[in-house]
This record gives C-alpha cells, sequence and structure tokens, in this order.
C-alpha cells in the first residue's frame, strides 16, 4: 500500500466513512495498520461496529471514502460488538454507470417518406446488445424500392439512422426491382464448413417485380452479411429467388396445392419468417388462397440438411397453416412465430389487426385455427393500431410488438411490449409511452428494472401526465432551441408526448398543473453525474435532485435558469460513492417559466487528471426532506 492511504484512512470525526450497501458506516483503522502499512503485501484493516457490518461476507465490495475495496477476510468480536475487516484496493469502474436519456420507442421517418414491414434484430457483441430495425423506406405514392431503412439502438428508444441497405436492382422487370419485408436471424451455421458459413447473419426477404406499375410477382430471397454492424449484404444464391409459392418440386411440380401463383397480385409469396430447430428449417410466408378470389393463406415451406442446407431444396408443405377466408387483399402480412414456454406462438397482421394464433406445440400441428377472428388482437393500445407489426422477444417474458404508423405525410415506427401473463394465458400489449414506459442503461446495457413512475395524485391535470414531450418544443412553441438529446426529453410546459398526438409545439396556456416523478433507486458506481436543466428559477418548487433513498435526504439539487434551453450541470459524487439514491424531478411553482425541464442524467467516472465539462457541485451537508418539501410545495 502506498503512503497516501495514511491519510486517505486517518480517523477523524469519530471515524472514517465506509459505504455498505448503500448504507453509510462510520468506522477506524486500526493502529496495527498504521504501524505495518509501508510492509509489502499488507492489507489495510478496518475496524467498524457490528451492526453495521455483520451482512458482509468474504469477496463483498465496499467504498472507503470513495475508493472501491473487496473484503477479503472478515472477523467479528462478539465481545466487543465489532467487526474487522481486511481490504484490498480494486480498480474503480469506468465510462458510463446509469443513464436516464427519456427517450421514447419512436422512430420518426423522414417528411414524405414511407417506413413500413420491418424487422427488429438484436446483436450481441461482447456482452453488449445493440437494435436494428430494418424495414422498407420510399416514397410515400409507392410501395416499395431497392433499398431498406436502417435503425440501430442500444436499448430500443435511442435510435441512431444508418446508411440505407441496398437490396433491388431498380431495373424493371427484375425479379428482385424492389424489396418489402425483411426478416433477419443469426445463421445456425456460422464458421461450420458450409456454403454459408461465412455469413453471420441472414436476411430473407420478398423481391418483386415491378412492371408498368403493376406489382406483379413476389418471389423470396435471401441475403448474407458478414459483419455485426449489419450494414452490406451479399444477394446470395447466384441472384436468384430461393422460394416462391408457386416453384415446382419434387413433390408438387404445380407448385404448393394451397396458394394460387398467377397475375398481378396473384402473385403473392412474401413477409417470410424462417426457422431453424437444430435439424430442419421452415418458412412461413404470406400468400393468394388456391382458387382465385382475395383470401389469403399463410403457408409453410420446409427444408431438411442441417445448420448449412441447399436453400433450392424448399419444399412446400402438403398444407396451409393458417387460411383466412374473409377476402381481404390485406388480410394476412408480416407473420411471426417463435416458441416460448414450449408452444408455438403464430402471429400475423392486416386489416384486422395484429392477431395471436392458438398456441401449438408442434408448429406443424394439430392444425391452427382458421378464422382470422379466433386469434386475440394484440395491439389495440395506442398512439396507433400499428400495421404489419413485427413481435420479437426481449428477454424472459418480455416481448416488443412494433408496428408502423401513417400520420398524415410522415410514417412512424411505434414500439410496445407485449407481456406474456404468469398463467400462460393470452399475452397484454403495454404501450410503452409515458413516465412509466421509460427504462435506463446501466454501464451501457437497457436494465428494465431502471423506471420512472409518477409520485403525485394529480392524474390527467399533473404536470407529468404527457410527458416526456416528443421533438424540440421549444424550437417549435418559442423559437429556441431547446438542446435536448435524442427524440425525447421531460419539459411539463409541453404536451406534444408522441409523433401522432396533437400537433408540434402544443404547449398549455399556462403553468398552473403541478407534480413530481420518481426514479428507481439506485447504488452509486462512478464519481460524477451529468444533467442537463431549464425551465424556471424556483430552487425549492421547480427542481431535479439525487435523493439519499435511506433518509430521504436531498443530496444534490439544481433549478431552472427562467429559460427554455437547456444547460449542462455536474454533480461530484466521490464522498458518497457507493449510496444508495434515486432521482426526483419536480414541478410545483405556477408563476412565470414555472415549470422544470430536464434531459440526459448521465453518472460516469472522471480520470483524475481529467477537469470537469463545468465545475462540480458537491452535496449538501444536511440536505432538504424531500417528503416535508413536497407537502409544503402542494404535492
Amino acid at each position: 500500500m502506498t503512503d497516501d492511504l495514511r491519510n486517505l484512512f486517518a480517523p477523524e470525526n469519530g471515524g472514517t466513512l465506509a459505504v455498505v450497501a448503500g448504507v453509510p458506516v462510520y468506522g477506524h483503522f486500526t493502529r496495527r495498520y498504521v504501524e505495518i502499512q509501508d510492509m509489502a503485501g499488507e492489507q489495510p484493516m478496518f475496524l467498524g461496529p457490528h451492526e453495521d457490518l455483520q451482512e458482509l461476507v468474504q469477496g463483498a465490495e465496499i467504498v472507503v471514502d470513495g475508493r472501491w475495496f473487496k473484503v477479503s477476510y472478515v472477523q467479528p468480536s462478539a465481545r466487543r460488538k465489532t467487526i474487522t475487516l481486511i481490504l484490498r484496493e480494486i480498480a474503480q469502474p469506468a465510462g458510463e454507470g446509469v443513464v436516464f436519456n427519456f427517450n421514447q420507442p419512436f422512430i420518426q421517418g423522414p417528411d414524405g417518406m414511407k417506413q413500413n414491414d420491418h424487422r427488429v434484430y438484436p446483436v450481441v457483441v461482447d456482452g453488449k446488445r445493440t437494435w436494428h430495425l430494418i424495414g422498407i423506406r420510399c416514397d410515400s405514392s409507392d410501395t416499395g424500392s431497392m433499398y431498406f431503412s436502417h435503425y440501430t439502438s442500444p436499448d430500443r428508444r435511442t435510435w441512431t439512422e444508418q446508411p440505407v441497405i441496398e437490396v433491388g436492382t431498380g431495373i424493371a422487370d427484375h425479379w428482385r426491382n424492389i424489396g418489402f419485408a425483411p426478416f433477419v436471424m443469426l445463421n445456425p451455421g456460422y464458421g461450420g464448413d458450409g456454403a454459408l458459413a461465412s455469413f453471420k447473419h441472414l436476411m430473407f426477404w420478398t423481391g418483386v417485380t415491378k412492371a408498368g406499375g403493376s406489382y406483379s410477382h413476389q418471389k423470396i430471397a435471401l441475403s448474407g452479411c458478414r459483419d455485426d454492424d449489419c450494414s452490406v449484404w451479399e444477394i446470395l444464391n447466384d441472384d436468384q429467388p430461393i422460394y416462391w409459392s408457386g416453384m415446382p418440386t419434387t413433390t408438387y411440380p404445380d407448385g404448393a396445392p394451397w396458394a394460387e401463383y398467377g397475375g398481378a397480385w396473384y402473385g403473392d409469396s412474401r413477409d417470410p419468417s424462417v426457422y431453424y430447430d437444430g435439424e430442419h428449417w421452415r418458412m412461413i410466408l404470406t400468400c393468394r388462397a388456391a382458387g382465385g378470389g382475395n383470401d389469403m393463406v399463410i403457408g409453410l415451406a420446409t427444408v431438411a440438411g442441417g445448420a448449412d442446407p441447399d436453400f433450392l431444396s424448399l419444399d412446400h408443405a402438403p398444407a396451409a397453416l393458417v387460411v383466412i377466408s374473409d377476402g381481404s387483399q390485406y388480410s394476412a402480412e408480416a407473420c411471426s412465430m417463435f416458441k416460448h414456454r414450449g408452444l408455438y406462438s403464430l402471429y400475423f397482421g392486416g386489416s384486422g389487426g395484429t392477431r395471436l394464433q392458438d398456441l401449438h406445440p408442434d408448429m406443424m400441428g394439430p392444425p391452427w385455427d382458421t378464422s382470422i377472428y379466433a386469434g386475440e388482437r394484440v395491439n389495440d393500445v395506442g398512439p396507433g393500431t400499428g400495421l404489419a407489426n413485427d413481435v420479437f422477444q426481449v428477454e424472459g417474458d418480455v416481448f416488443n410488438i412494433s408496428g408502423h404508423i401513417v400520420k398524415g405525410s410522415y410514417y412512424y415506427y411505434k414500439i410496445n411490449e407485449l407481456l406474456y401473463p404468469d398463467d400462460g394465458g393470452q399475452p397484454v400489449e403495454r404501450a410503452l409511452i409515458g413516465i412509466d414506459g421509460l427504462v435506463g442503461l446501466r454501464e451501457g446495457k437497457e436494465d428494465l428494472s431502471l423506471g420512472w413512475s409518477i409520485i403525485d395524485t394529480k392524474g390527467s391535470l399533473g404536470a407529468f401526465y404527457n410527458q416526456p414531450v416528443f421533438g424540440d418544443q421549444a424550437l417549435a412553441t418559442d423559437g429556441v432551441a431547446s438542446g435536448h438529446t435524442g427524440n425525447s426529453y421531460i419539459a411539463p410546459r409541453y404536451r406534444h408526448n408522441h409523433p401522432g398526438s396533437y400537433y408540434n409545439g402544443m404547449a398549455y396556456s399556462d403553468y398552473s398543473r403541478i407534480g413530481c416523478i420518481k426514479s428507481s433507486e439506485f447504488i452509486i458506481t462512478r464519481n460524477r453525474i451529468s444533467l442537463l436543466v431549464a425551465g424556471g428559477k424556483y430552487p425549492n418548487a421547480e427542481f431535479v435532485a439525487l435523493v439519499d433513498a435511506n433518509t430521504d435526504r436531498i443530496l444534490f439539487s439544481e433549478t431552472g435558469k427562467d429559460g427554455h434551453s437547456l444547460s449542462e450541470r455536474v454533480w461530484d459524487l466521490s464522498s458518497i460513492r457507493g449510496r444508495n439514491v434515486y432521482l426526483v424531478i419536480a414541478d410545483m411553482a405556477t408563476g412565470d417559466y414555472g415549470y422544470i425541464a430536464a434531459d440526459l442524467i448521465r453518472e460516469y467516472e472522471l480520470p483524475t487528471e481529467d477537469g470537469d465539462s463545468v465545475a462540480a457541485s458537491q452535496p449538501f451537508e444536511v440536505g432538504a426532506l424531500l417528503p416535508r418539501l413536497l407537502t409544503l410545495g402542494g404535492l
């Protein structure tokens, strides 16, 4: 141990501060430690009260005056009512800790450009998950193009637009003149010896022949991507389709017995979803029902060959999975199927909304229910109904359902949660708009345990009912750029809380609404928090505060500067690292500028040799008691 630890561990003011599981503990370093600290290989010894340290075990990590230690020895003393700990200093964490960015699960596309059928797909690299959304992008007057849009996100809320992916040729009468409905999956044969082994990701999609304004034949294409950025895709199978319902096979030389494959709009073989069970590949897709008319089917094709098959051997199944006899040309779109709790779930969307068919233990049978109205409709939750929805697993029993919404001249994607109940019944959709839809990040990864809740009882009259707001509302209403990050931020003066709500620049007529929101508790693991704050200058009524979860006392607080533009603030957490805390955003003033605005609350580690971007605040020695302050403010 180095000499500078002598001062760090010098007992003053009744003891040296340690933090154990968020609880501050005062203890002393023993004389034996002071005497031997310069001896090579020795470690500091900390003597603390038995009642505060009795839960500690060997290997636990604690914080002593802002520095991290692992407990390598524990020795309780019942007679002295103390516990002796031998500590080993460990490296402090770097990078970001807990981050709240207030972004919402919406992707608004360029004005006048469609964003339609899509796939949301996770890619995991070094334990960090990135979500990719790949979907149709075309002019609003068209149905598809030779490009797919591409967005990426760490949490399905903060989306970054990537360069478009080229899939079609733009050549009239070519089998992939344009593209529809991508389905992306991890290649199970990646790294092996087969023909597809060099491609880590596979994308099945619909190639469409467009001639004279008519969309006629639709066939299934296959592309491969070698890298995890999913930006460059190669057309496979010698630039030929791998399947369509009218293709001749050994078993069915005239094509699938359940499909009609003919002229314009009778050449449907689209919206593929592909699954590999360890032995066989299955593809489900949308087709026109045999016999003409507008009835649709969800067809099935299979291919053997293990993890690296010859997809030209795709064969038609003897029967369709679902026959939808409602006479609607668009009654079966965007099929999704996955296995959960031992049962297959089949989803499809269209004119009747997205529906879940009965759950089956085997995707090949028994027969699926053939009525469109037999399935449970799962996308009744706003905003918007959602078309061509994609259903995908996030983790455990948490799934998402995403769809595209049309609003005037623009399109946007929405992503909601789809929760399976414990009793195994039908899943329930929950819209991720509003305060209760916010989720934070921890060390760069989405953490479903980090959320926000409204803690007042004002309901729809409360300040945070229409929060967070989507887009730069200060610029739209007041002509001043807010400086917010991502797509949303907290600003109770405004009420435009998703792309289809009210109109851009919708502000309340006064500041009479009051309210308060609270984050989940978390333990401080870094030495700084930065945040963006705007609004009225009311220190005791409009503020963002960090609160001690054990005492409810405010440790830091920031208020506005009577303006709509966000400015950065920084809190120095060095002396309270390891404390269990939560965040509060309060709006309790009703005068001029009587609102608070906040964005991007970010915990991070500042190296000791670096300086702060703005002057860092120190924690209050005796902070206000939050419940009393809220009561005085009318909450």
